[in-house]
């Protein structure tokens, strides 16, 4: 330290004034790192060009969401206090459905009365767990698998971070043809397809690039029922072939008021 540095030292003024420069590069060292972070957030907002989209979150960043949506429902008593009033209003008393021909009925009530889907998607349970998903999520993907000789429907849930592409409609991105499910198996990893529930390919229609016939996924071993694809999304914002985290929207303010009371 220079003699004169140390004269400066002993003046009060000084001292004072240094603390103030200190702190205001302080405030400008965490507002440069909120502008980052807000950077970087709409980063996950990208514009794909061509007939497919305008514009939808990464699907990168939509696991990030579901990831950081499941953890605070996890811990956070707020986002979890939302969570399960919105469950266990929409299935706290259960409910029934009836075909009004006995015919339809009786298919209807065994699909409900299955084991098997009573422990996936029937039961009062399994409802309530799917609706925390959704609200987490924004996203659900249930494979239905027919029997071939019976008919018989069973549903099963796939992952949202495993399906890694939508594949729609070249003249209508609401039409999902496609699903591109990355799985591992054998110690790496492979692409599997399943058609929607809702499309029947027709010859001539387009298929997905890196698509492959020898890879879609089948009920049954004969390769004559192929798996169809169920997608539930909520909260999907116009043109995304996604939904978004309904607890996406309360994250910032539950951080917030997390550290107001730490504070």
């Amino acid at each position: 330290m220079s003699r004169f540095e140390s004269v400066l030292e002993r003046i009060p003024a000084w001292k004072q004034l240094k603390e103030e420069y200190s702190a205001v590069m302080n405030g400008q060292e965490i507002m440069q790192e909120r502008i980052a972070e807000l950077e970087t957030e709409s980063q996950g907002w990208i514009r794909v060009s061509g007939a497919q989209l305008e514009r939808e979150f990464s699907r990168e960043y939509l696991s990030y969401i579901a990831n950081q949506a499941w953890l605070y429902w996890m811990k956070n008593p707020l986002i979890r206090r939302a969570v399960e009033t919105k469950a266990l209003y929409t299935f706290g008393m259960g409910f029934e459905i009836d075909g009004k021909h006995p015919a339809i009925n009786e298919l209807i009530q065994d699909f409900y009365d299955d084991t098997k889907n009573r422990q996936e998607l029937t039961s009062q349970k399994a409802l309530m767990e799917k609706e925390r998903q959704l609200q987490s999520e924004g996203n659900m993907f249930l494979a239905l698998f027919e029997d071939p000789p019976t008919g018989r429907i069973r549903a099963r849930t796939i992952p949202f971070n495993e399906i890694v592409d939508i594949f729609t409609n070249p003249n209508d991105r609401k039409d999902n043809w496609w699903y591109k499910r990355l799985v591992n198996a054998g110690g790496g990893s492979k692409y599997i397809w399943y058609q929607d529930w809702e499309y029947k390919y027709k010859e001539g229609d387009s298929l997905p690039k890196g698509f492959n016939p020898t890879d879609i996924a089948y009920s049954d071993e004969a390769k004559t029922e192929p798996v169809r694809l169920m997608h539930v999304a909520v909260n999907r914002p116009e043109g995304s072939r996604y939904g978004v985290s309904e607890v996406y929207a309360a994250l910032d303010w539950a951080k917030a008021y997390k550290e107001f009371l730490e504070n």
